[in-house]
This record gives structure tokens, C-alpha cells and sequence, in this order.
């Protein structure tokens, strides 16, 4: 019984042994594999060089544009590989902008910074890594000097402060006001250059003490036809121009009020004049053409050639001749 009771206790023993060495085991091998979670290997470093120089040496301003190049190991990366760079820590630096975009380009990785504070600084350390995967390296050491706007080293530039402007109900309520009113202006200027645009009131007549209504229509058409000798171009102001003379003639001859009007409100006003019918199909049928070049787009008419122009002409001037008044004068337009 006794040798039994003893060797139980021997095989306790050594079974309790080796749990503990197992767990001994396991425990180390659990520390180990912390240690290599929380301390990465070391990288390879890319040292950092300038590709251009200020032009004042080694002394630098703030916000001055800095080109680096950081030189990775063989083989790391290749031209047109997308990368990053971060800094250790993951903590962006008080002292430097940078640009979030570098290059890679026949093994070099180059990249913009920009001082923010003077005095001596140095550019932390920035992980290089592809888009998305593990870092390859990381940047060497690079130290300027730089001045600014501030005598103490190690500060920012003072800034102007925001001016804040703060306006009353009323002000707002008459700025409004005014803007209101330089629009209604600016739509009513644009209306009134775009009528005399498209008007003859602009077509230059030279001034006569009187003369009939008959004497001063011819008159302007024959500066009409001067103004606008024949080209395509030309035949929209011919047009335009016509149809206004040819209305204001009419109107004084038959004592309507036919300037402002239609061509077919016009023909109404003087069919009630009493004008016979054949007289007015042909003022209708030269209003047609003149209508047709005054409100239609240019491949409406395109068909129209010199022929036609002088058609124009001579249409405008006979309807004159034949319903020239006697005795009755007016004064000139100009």
C-alpha cells in the first residue's frame, strides 16, 4: 500500500512538472509574439535629398514650396507606384505642411513640403508605403533654417483677424433694395440697346427745315441703301429699316397710327381707309419678304441673293410714288 500512495505521488509530480514547463512554454512564446506585434522590424531608410535649392542657400521662409526626393532601396518600388507617406505616430507635424501626393519615378520618391514656424526645424520621419500595404521605408533626416514675419523661433506668423461686419435688419432690407433696382436698370438699358439695335432710328438722315412725307421717305431710303450697301449681312438692317420707313409714310399719308403696329395691324388700318385691295395685296407682298428677313434666322433668307435686294429697293420706293401726297409737309425725322 505504501509503495502504491508513493508511486502516485511520484507520477503527480512529475505530470505537475510538466504542466508548469508547458505553460512556462506557452507563456514566452505568447510574450514573444506581443513583442513582435508591437515592435515591427526596423525599415529600411530613404535618405532625403533637395532637387532644387532656394536660390538664397540654406535660408528658407515660411510657406516656401520645398522638392524632396527620398531615396527607397532597390527593387521597393516602381515608376508610377501609388504611394504614401505618413508620419511615425500617425500624428501630423506642427511644423510642416505636406503634400499628400508624392511621385515615384527610377527608385526615388519625391514629395513637396513647406515650412510653417521658423527656426531650426526638422522634417519628422514619414513611412513610406504603397496603397494600401505595409510601409517599405522610411525617410531620413532633413533639417533647414527658416526665417519669417516673427522674431521669436519656433512660432507661426501672426495673422490679421477676420474683420466681422454685422448689419442691421434695415441695411440688409436697403441693400436689397438697391439691388433690385440696379437689375430692373440693367435689364432696361439692355432692352433699350437691343431696340436700337435692331431699329433705323440710328440710320442717319441729313436734317431738312420741312419737306412732304413722300420727299422725306425716299430720302431715307436712299440713305438706307447707301448705309447697307448689298451683302448677306446686309439685308436684315435693309429690312428693318424699310418696314419702319415704309410705316411711318403710310401712317402720315392715310392719317393712321401704323409705325408701332403689325404687319397685319396695319393692313387692317388701311383697308379701313379706304385703300383698294390690289394696293394693299402689294404692300402685303413686299411686307412678306421684309418679314421674313427681319424675324426669321439667317437660312430662311440665305436664298435671297442682289436681285432681291434691289427688288426691295425698288418695291419700297414705288409704293411711295404711288401714294405720294400733295400739298401736306412735315417736319424731318432725324
Amino acid at each position: 500500500m505504501r509503495n502504491d500512495c508513493f508511486s502516485f505521488s511520484n507520477a503527480a509530480s512529475r505530470n505537475a512538472k510538466a504542466l508548469f514547463g508547458a505553460m512556462v512554454l506557452l507563456l514566452a512564446s505568447a510574450s514573444a509574439a506581443s513583442a513582435a506585434v508591437e515592435t515591427p522590424h526596423a525599415l529600411p531608410e530613404a535618405p532625403v535629398s533637395e532637387v532644387n535649392r532656394n536660390a538664397n542657400g540654406s535660408q528658407y521662409q515660411i510657406g516656401d514650396r520645398i522638392t524632396l526626393e527620398a531615396r527607397v532601396p532597390p527593387g521597393v518600388l516602381e515608376t508610377g507606384d501609388p504611394v504614401r507617406l505618413t508620419e511615425e505616430g500617425g500624428k501630423e507635424s506642427s511644423q510642416w505642411l505636406l503634400d499628400p501626393h508624392p511621385e515615384v519615378a527610377q527608385g526615388t520618391v519625391r514629395f513637396i513640403v513647406a515650412p510653417v514656424q521658423t527656426g531650426e526645424l526638422e522634417l519628422p520621419k514619414l513611412r513610406i508605403s504603397r496603397e494600401g500595404r505595409d510601409p517599405v521605408a522610411v525617410t531620413g533626416a532633413y533639417k533647414i533654417s527658416v526665417s519669417g514675419p516673427t522674431a521669436e523661433p519656433g512660432k507661426s506668423p501672426e495673422l490679421l483677424p477676420v474683420m466681422e461686419i454685422s448689419l442691421s435688419w434695415s441695411h440688409r432690407i436697403l441693400i436689397a433694395f438697391l439691388f433690385l433696382v440696379f437689375c430692373i436698370s440693367a435689364y432696361w438699358i439692355y432692352r433699350k440697346l437691343r431696340a436700337r439695335k435692331t431699329s433705323t432710328s440710328s440710320i442717319s438722315v441729313p436734317p431738312a427745315p420741312s419737306e412732304t412725307p413722300d420727299e422725306l421717305a425716299v430720302r431715307r431710303i436712299e440713305s438706307l441703301f447707301k448705309l447697307y450697301p448689298y451683302s448677306p449681312v446686309a439685308l436684315k438692317p435693309v429690312c428693318f429699316g424699310c418696314s419702319e420707313i415704309l410705316k411711318d409714310f403710310l401712317s402720315a399719308r392715310f392719317q393712321v397710327d401704323a409705325s408701332e403696329s403689325t404687319t397685319r395691324e396695319m393692313l387692317d388700318l388701311l383697308r379701313g381707309s379706304g385703300m383698294e385691295r390690289d394696293s394693299l395685296r402689294e404692300i402685303e407682298t413686299l411686307f412678306s419678304t421684309l418679314d421674313l428677313v427681319k424675324f426669321t434666322r439667317e437660312e430662311n433668307f440665305k436664298h435671297l441673293n442682289e436681285v432681291d435686294y434691289s427688288s426691295v429697293r425698288a418695291g419700297a420706293l414705288l409704293i411711295i410714288d404711288r401714294w405720294r401726297s400733295a400739298p401736306e409737309r412735315v417736319e424731318a425725322r432725324p
